[in-house]
């Protein structure tokens, strides 16, 4: 059964790194068989650097693999599906079914009326700029 995390809503640096390394930690234990007895970061890192498998290939080897992934499991978080960050990535589909990129927000209370003027303003500039783009 796979476990769902509730969203992370405009996580903090630390927090996302946290996440992330402990993504990372858990695929790479279940890719090489490491058990682990329970889900925080600490104890798979321990199961980890205990295991057969490390002392096999070194514990240098693991963890400089391990250290390549955190990153791109970063760069993830931010690029499927607002899983974690809670923002709004806006984008506008041509009729070719291009996605054009026009601006990312947070989710907006629908009291702040003052976010909800400066989000408007900002698609405004992002649409006049590529019906300029690409009208023009």
């Amino acid at each position: 059964m796979v476990r769902r995390h509730p969203p992370i809503k405009n996580p903090r640096p630390d927090e996302l790194i946290a996440f992330a390394t402990n993504q990372v930690f858990k695929a790479y234990a279940k890719k090489h068989n490491i058990i682990f007895i329970s889900d925080d970061t600490e104890s798979i890192r321990d199961a980890i650097i205990n295991s057969k498998h490390t002392n096999k290939i070194g514990f240098n080897k693991v963890f400089e693999s391990i250290n390549k992934k955190i990153p791109l499991m970063v760069d993830k978080v931010f690029s499927s599906n607002n899983k974690v960050s809670g923002d709004w990535l806006l984008y506008k589909k041509d009729s070719n079914g291009e996605n054009y990129h026009l601006d990312f927000t947070v989710h907006v209370d629908a009291g702040d009326k003052q976010r909800q003027i400066e989000l408007r303003d900002s698609l405004l500039t992002s649409f006049q700029s590529l019906i300029q783009r690409f009208c023009l």
